[in-house]
């Protein structure tokens, strides 16, 4: 009996449960943040933040803020160690051809000097 066309039948099986949990854990984040835009407090005065709110995990709480504009990169530089990656998003509107310039300071990688 040959184990190569069994294992990469199991190999298959692996690959696709992986892709359809992984599908569901995307939805559940979308729908994640779509519940904390929604329900951000947006009766804030200030020049820099457009809503703010809490979320609690695990018996911590964080407090959310969502900012109007891109922050300083020294802000990031501060906000993060050194090592960590940040990622820039540029949108460009196929119907306008508008771009817009967002920041989405996720951790990407970490790594030890």
């Amino acid at each position: 009996m040959e184990f190569l066309p069994y294992t990469i039948k199991w190999l298959e099986v692996i690959l696709r449960w992986g892709h359809v949990l992984f599908a569901i854990l995307w939805v559940g984040n979308s729908f994640l943040f779509n519940y904390l835009d929604n329900n951000l407090n947006k009766n804030i005065t200030s020049d820099d933040i457009d809503g703010e709110g809490y979320l609690m995990h695990s018996g911590f709480f964080y407090k959310l803020s969502r900012l109007k504009t891109s922050p300083p990169q020294d802000y990031l530089n501060r906000l993060v160690p050194g090592g960590t990656y940040i990622m820039h998003l540029d949108i460009t509107d196929s119907s306008t051809g508008k771009s817009y310039q967002k920041i989405a300071p996720v951790v990407i990688a970490t790594f030890e000097n």
